[in-house]
């Protein structure tokens, strides 16, 4: 546009048929040479330091195609740009700058420039517009401190303190400025004689430390700031430092509070904090619950600590709760307390109750427990000691029953009731009410009451489930309950036939009676089936009669696949050739191929005969005629469960063709379902490849007019497609592909009925790094565990599917989502396996476990797997053995091993090979002098397919080489950092060498984004892993390890720190002398170690040692030796659970924890927690009581409710520790709460190890068929980022558990931590995760998985590496022993005073009785004491307390 374009102009209309011109509006376009600047709005801004600033620029788009460019000077924040339209259509190009403003704004102007593109050849024009900013706290002299600060005389006082200068000044700060406090009249340093202690002058923070502040410090200070250049006197604001000889009290709220037995009660004390390094120590008095710390900030910057006390109220609570508010002080006097004190009062808590079952039934004979506890009113407690007895009394009288049986009572004084009754007869039959009988205090408790009921015959065990079908490989878990009358000589529950593990408990039901279980679980097979299954139930009688037996049984169902009998073969006449083939199996079916295809009833005779359900004996006569074209005939087995077969040949003796190799039925096999056909294809490799298709069970040939099959060959490669018309679709079932020839048989069955889906719930199949083989004696174990959904796995032994016939016996744990089958392999085999292949797969994938013996895993899509040869072999001669190992495979790969190692041409052998594409036949000559030293020679061959391996025993049986030699990781074992990879080396010597990465504690493996590469010959290793530079920063060291049966050596590899080599270096030992002394005052630590170079580190709660926390002083004796000592000031123990002393060099590492707040106890004399079988639930009319017995050193026990950890709210909880390895807690519920009661679980552990026990309150423990035990995945772990520590812990198990640990204690939401969880029936991942700033108190967590049929834990160290104590388990055989001679000398003794007791009974009360007299009282219950005898009229008339 140019200046003459200036004008008002029309719109006009011009069309074909229509030519207007729109008069009723008009525009101007005003074609200008200078244009308006941009809007900049504020045009001057006022801020402060740190506030946010938003500036708007704006300017007109004249044309839309090409609007303004928008920029900003200086660039100093983010901006964002708009295109906004006006009311008249017009545009406005807006663009927004948001930044923080600083003293480095100050004066400054901010400009925006809009720029407008020209097209007539002219430069561009730009505009600007300026903003002023102005920055009122930038350039003053200004300091906050609080106007007061009060101090105890004699304590130390911390004054908050911070500054700003004008900006010219901030250059005159450096290290040798110092902070003074002086009066307002003079610039004198006043309180010099305080030490004072002040933060970072050059970071503006002037926070001082005054330490023995006395009362003539008094006064009013002000901050002067002394530096070289700069004096200054901030006289804007001052401190006023009051020093007391006394302190207020602290705040403690509620101070008065009613409660009920069983609530829960929340209690609050604060106290000011004058001296932040040692602040004042809050206690409470008595130790009732747990407390909880916090430090929190007033707004002048001054502190207060807080204690909220959590607790839950019984009837010991009441009475007066103190907080108490210990003060340190530095001159030398005695700590300063103060208290607050709050009154808890519980009018319910002081009664007489007693819980007893409601009726308890026994056999005729045979014992009874009955289970009982009390409580009294809390002022008749002291009348409770060893003299009082329990008797058990009719309602209407106090003469004591049952004594002719003689019953043995629990402990008295812990008031526990509980009552063994022994030879329990018909005429015992009755109701019963327990009687208290003590010296100085006799009660009757009339509130509830217990029947025994004596039978004659008793109700036989019950069996679930009550049927037993399945099918071959199913995990069967059987469980036979019987009740347990009495709790010393419960039932004997015994399996007829015992198939399997068996686990006994012994439960407590609701209603407070006992059950005891047995659990028999197997795997089904074919023998099971038919079987008749029993559990019997003994029970013991004690009147000299016959012991009383129940039996209840069960009979097997079981499916199984086919197995050919190795009884079938061919017998040859003159004029005919007749076969037979003998098969088992549920259902058995059976089909007769003849040179590959169906046997054809016009040219052969076959008759089946059926003798019962699982066996099936079929024959087939062949002419003679007919014999020069016969090859051979297969007799095939299938059913729904798997397929067998066995090739009969005719004509010759069965031969081995050398270059055959057994069939395998390629993944990519599969359908595919069009409108009008669906489309199947079957893909194999073998030589030859035979192929066959099965529909419905039945042979498909080309004669059916809806199937049209074509095949395509290919050397060993056979593909064949088959199309079934649409119509006979609604009658498919299954197509069956079956591949076979000489050497082995395949086959894979294609679903035709429906698409093959994904179904949205299904999950790929992974196996778990856990599966492994383990050797005894007798036999090898392998196991393999997988999950998806579904999960399907196979064995592949030696490339071929293992079954039964084979000396295999394979068992399955299943449920929707998690399976795992064991494998057991007879010994004698062992000589004849080289590997086990674990291959898992459904529609969304598959998985694969080679369990390799030597050799790493190549891949090649035609490859086959290796067979050696039988007639592989060794000759010996006068001077020499020969040895010879013929494979066929493709391709053929051969390695010889002697003595375990590698053969080489350098050791004296001599090796030659001749090859071709699938076939290899490898000679060894071993000179006959080296033969004494001979004990055998291994052929192994392998491919990525499978392996094969013959050991050819020379002389003897494997005897472990003399020449073996321990390994040693060498020097030049380092890393290497390039700009986007760490690579890491490891060179080992030894033989043989052996070598395994662990990174961060846990093995490394390909999948985690390592590559690993190994170079080897027999004594010398070097392996290389190549780290993505990505993933540095979770990375804190490389551990290489290395070992063999001589021994071992590990070399730590310090990623993100420079290398230091020494030729001379010595790994670290922390010696046993290193331990904590605590004093008064003081904690003292030391920790000795020796190595070369030594170095050591001091961890504290997981973080490294804060020097302005703790003393540390370090001492080198020599260069080897390095002793550390570390001094903690004990206001500080409350804080603090451990320290570790760590210590490293590039050799190795080592460490030791000492714990601080408990009594020292070494890892050596630790013991693993173990909850006793006495741990059980009772049941009243309106609680019920559940009790946790755990031993171990030191033991540590949690209550879980219903999954999470008990809620104080809901339940009373009481622990007593009766030693130092004995722990007892009960547990109390309302209940009105027990419809929404499941389950408790007591779960106990300590550093060694844990036990838990579920204890079922509503039903007696059931264990559903479908549950797994919990399993902590391996892939738990923590990751640390910059800001977080995320940690993840994945469990499997129906129904999956998880609960976090935290420093022993459950985690909450509310401490900062961020809990998410992904679920389904059998597997549970949940992450946790913490804010950095929390790490300093983080030591480890503990992710603890349970359900009804075990548990599982893994703790999760953060901050520290993960030591294993090896001595600890050393100890655990000794202790046991050594508490077990103690419990047996503690039963000795009681045996021993019961008798005296029994004994002197009648005498000594007679003499009670002659000193006690009655004296009518009517205020208080009907009780004997000494010689007065108190009566309650009330509860006389309401027969609530019956006297005797």
């Amino acid at each position: 546009m140019q200046p003459g374009h200036t004008n008002t102009y029309y719109f006009r209309l011009d069309c074909n048929n229509l030519k207007y011109t729109f008069k009723e509006a008009s525009v101007k376009i005003d074609v200008k040479d200078n244009f308006p600047s941009p809007t900049l709005t504020p045009s001057s801004v006022k801020v402060r330091d740190g506030d946010s600033v938003s500036l708007t620029c704006s300017a007109p788009v004249s044309c839309l195609s090409h609007p303004p460019n928008l920029t900003w000077t200086p660039t100093v924040g983010e901006s964002h740009e708009t295109l906004q339209e006006n009311q008249d259509k017009t545009l406005v190009k807006t663009s927004v700058l948001n930044f923080t403003a600083s003293y480095l704004h100050d004066g400054e102007k901010i400009h925006c420039n809009a720029v407008y593109k020209k097209q007539d050849g002219n430069s561009d024009t730009s505009l600007t517009s300026a903003t002023s900013i102005l920055c009122t706290n930038c350039g003053n002299f200004e300091v906050s401190l609080p106007q007061t600060v009060q101090v105890l005389s004699g304590s130390c006082v911390t004054v908050p303190c911070s500054f700003g200068l004008q900006r010219k000044y901030d250059k005159d700060l450096n290290g040798g400025c110092r902070a003074l406090w002086v009066y307002s009249d003079n610039s004198d340093a006043r309180l010099t004689d305080t030490n004072p202690v002040t933060g970072n002058l050059t970071e503006k923070d002037c926070t001082t430390t005054f330490s023995n502040m006395q009362p003539g410090h008094t006064n009013t200070y002000y901050f002067r700031l002394d530096c070289n250049n700069l004096k200054y006197t901030f006289k804007e604001a001052s401190v006023k430092i009051d020093v007391k000889d006394n302190f207020p009290s602290p705040t403690l709220t509620p101070s008065t509070l009613k409660v009920r037995d069983g609530d829960s009660v929340s209690l609050t004390c604060s106290t000011p904090v004058p001296c932040l390094s040692h602040p004042p120590n809050l206690t409470w008095t008595p130790t009732v619950g747990e407390s909880h710390e916090t430090l929190q900030e007033n707004q002048d910057k001054t502190l207060v600590k807080t204690s909220v006390l959590n607790f839950t109220a019984s009837r010991q609570n009441h009475g007066q709760i103190s907080c108490n508010a210990v003060h340190s002080k530095q001159d030398r006097r005695h700590d300063v307390a103060f208290s607050a004190k709050s009154n808890i009062l519980c009018p319910e808590c002081d009664k007489f109750e007693v819980s007893l079952p409601q009726t308890v039934q026994v056999l005729s004979g045979s014992c009874v427990t009955i289970p009982c506890s009390f409580e009294i009113q809390r002022k008749y407690e002291k009348n409770l000691h060893e003299g009082c007895k329990a008797l058990w009394v009719y309602f209407e009288s106090g003469d004591p029953r049952l004594t002719d049986t003689n019953p043995v009572t629990g402990n008295l004084t812990e008031k526990d009731c509980t009552t063994t009754f022994s030879n329990m007869q018909l005429a015992h039959t009755n109701t019963y009410y327990f009687r208290l009988d003590c010296t100085d205090l006799k009660y009757t408790f009339a509130t509830a009451s217990v029947k025994i009921d004596v039978k004659e015959h008793f109700p036989s065990p019950t069996l679930t489930p009550s049927t037993l079908e399945g099918k071959e490989g199913d995990w069967v878990n059987l469980m036979c309950s019987a009740p347990a009358p009495c709790l010393t000589h419960p039932p004997t529950l015994t399996w007829t036939p015992k198939l399997g593990e068996i686990l006994e408990t012994l439960d407590m039901s609701p209603n407070k009676t006992a059950v005891k279980t047995s659990i028999m679980s197997f795997t089904a097979t074919n023998l099971h089936h038919r079987l008749n299954i029993s559990c019997n139930a003994v029970y013991k009688k004690g009147n000299g009669s016959t012991d009383a037996s129940l039996t209840t049984s069960l009979k097997a169902e079981i499916l199984f696949p086919p197995r050919i009998l190795s009884s079938s073969s061919c017998i040859k006449t003159t004029s005919q050739i007749n076969c037979s083939c003998e098969i088992v199996g549920k259902p058995p079916i059976l089909q007769w191929l003849f040179n590959g295809q169906p046997a054809n009833q016009s040219e052969v005779s076959v008759s089946s005969e059926s003798l019962n359900g699982t066996y099936l004996r079929s024959t087939i006569a062949v002419n003679q005629p007919q014999e020069r074209n016969l090859s051979s005939l297969l007799c095939f087995s299938f059913n729904s469960l798997g397929s067998d077969s066995k090739q009969l040949f005719i004509n010759s003796p069965e031969v081995s063709a050398e270059n055959q190799v057994p069939p395998r039925i390629l993944p990519s096999s599969s359908c595919i379902k069009t409108t009008s056909q669906i489309n199947c294809s079957c893909e194999i490799v073998g030589k030859p490849p035979i192929l066959q298709w099965f529909f419905n069970g039945q042979p498909v040939n080309q004669s059916g007019k809806h199937f049209v099959i074509t095949n395509f060959l290919y050397g060993t490669y056979l593909r064949s497609n088959i199309t079934v018309s649409q119509p006979q679709d609604k009658n498919v079932s299954s197509l069956l592909c079956f591949s076979f020839n000489s050497l082995g048989s395949d086959s894979k069955q294609l679903f035709v009925n429906t698409p093959e889906v994904s179904a949205e719930n299904q999950v790929p199949p992974r196996i778990l790094s856990s599966s492994s083989c383990i050797k005894t004696t007798s036999q090898i174990n392998c196991s393999c565990e997988i999950v998806g959904k579904p999960p399907i796995l196979q064995w592949l032994f030696n490339g071929q599917p293992a079954n039964q016939s084979e000396g295999f016996v394979i068992s399955e744990s299943l449920n929707g989502t998690y399976l795992r089958s064991t494998i057991a392999v007879n010994q004698p085999q062992e000589r004849n396996l080289s590997s086990l292949l674990c291959f898992s797969f459904n529609s969304l994938g598959s998985d694969s476990k080679q369990l390799f013996i030597n050799s790493p895993k190549v891949s090649d899509e035609n490859q086959v797997p290796p067979r050696i040869l039988s007639s592989s072999s060794c000759i010996k001669t006068t001077s020499q053995i020969n040895c010879s190992c013929e494979i066929v495979g493709k391709p053929p790969i051969l390695q010889w091993l002697f003595n375990g190692q590698p053969v080489n041409q350098s050791e004296g052998f001599v090796i030659s090979e001749s090859l071709n594409g699938t076939y290899l036949r490898s000679t060894i000559t071993v000179n006959q002098l080296q033969e004494r030293n001979l004990s055998s020679l291994l052929c192994f061959s392998f491919n990525s397919l499978g392996s094969d391996s013959k050991q050819l025993f020379i002389n003897s049986p494997d005897v472990s080489a003399e020449n073996q030699v321990p390994p040693r990781i060498l020097s030049s074992s380092s890393c290497i950092k390039t700009t986007s990879q760490i690579n890491c080396s490891c060179e080992i010597v030894g033989k043989p060498p052996i070598l395994q990465w662990l990174f961060n504690g846990q093995p490394v493996n390909q999948s985690e984004g390592f590559v690993i590469s190994e170079s080897l010959n027999g004594t010398y290793l070097r392996s290389t892993i190549a780290v993505n530079q990505p993933q540095e920063r979770n990375l804190s060291s490389l551990l290489c390890f290395s070992f063999n049966s001589l021994g071992s050596d590990s070399k730590q590899l310090f990623i993100n720190s420079p290398k230091v080599s020494d030729e001379n270096q010595a790994p670290p030992r922390i010696l046993s002398s290193s331990s904590c002394i605590k004093t008064t005052s003081q904690i003292n630590c030391s920790c000795e170690i020796v190595g070369k170079p030594p170095i050591l580190q001091w961890l504290f709660n997981g973080q490294p040692v804060n020097q302005s926390e703790v003393s540390v002083i370090s001492e080198s004796l020599n260069g080897t030796y390095l002793r550390s000592t570390i001094t903690v000031n004990q206001p500080q123990e409350r804080n603090l659970s451990s320290l570790l002393c760590f210590s490293f060099n590039s050799l190795g590492s080592d460490s030791k924890q000492l714990f601080i707040n408990s009594p020292k106890v070494s890892d050596e004399n630790q013991v693993p927690p173990r909850i006793l079988s006495s741990s059980s639930c009772i049941r009243t009319t309106s609680q019920i009581n559940c009790s946790c017995e755990i031993v171990g050193k030191s033991p540590i026990l949690q209550w879980h409710f219903n999954g999470q950890p008990a809620n104080h709210s809901e339940v009373s909880v009481i622990s007593e520790s009766l030693n130092g390895t004995y722990l007892r807690s009960t547990i109390t519920v309302n209940q009105p709460q027990e419809r929404n009661l499941s389950s408790l679980l007591c779960f106990s552990f300590n550093s060694l190890g844990s036990d838990s026990k579920q204890l079922f309150i509503n039903s007696p423990k059931v264990s559903d068929e479908n549950q797994v035990a919990p399993r902590i995945l391996p892939s738990s772990s923590c990751i640390k980022t910059t800001s977080q520590i995320n940690c993840s812990c994945e469990i499997v198990g129906k129904p999956p558990i998880l609960q976090w640990l935290f420093n022993g204690q459950p985690v909450n939401q509310s401490e900062g931590f961020v809990i998410s969880e992904s679920l389904n029936g059998t597997y549970l991942r949940s992450t946790i995760a913490v804010n950095q700033l929390q790490e300093r108190n983080l030591s480890s967590l503990l992710c603890f998985s349970f359900n009804s049929l075990g548990s599982d834990s893994k703790q999760l160290f953060i901050n520290s590496p993960e030591v294993s104590a090896e001595n600890q388990d050393k100890e655990h055989t000794s202790m046991f022993i050594g508490t077990t001679v103690i419990l047996l000398v503690l039963v000795c003794v009681l045996l021993f005073v019961i008798g005296f007791q029994k004994t002197h009974r009648y005498s000594e009360h007679k003499t009670f009785a002659r000193k006690a007299t009655k004296v009518q009282n009517t205020t208080e219950d009907d009780i004997d004491i000494h010689t007065v005898e108190l009566r309650e009229t009330k509860i006389a008339h309401s027969a609530t307390g019956r006297p005797k």
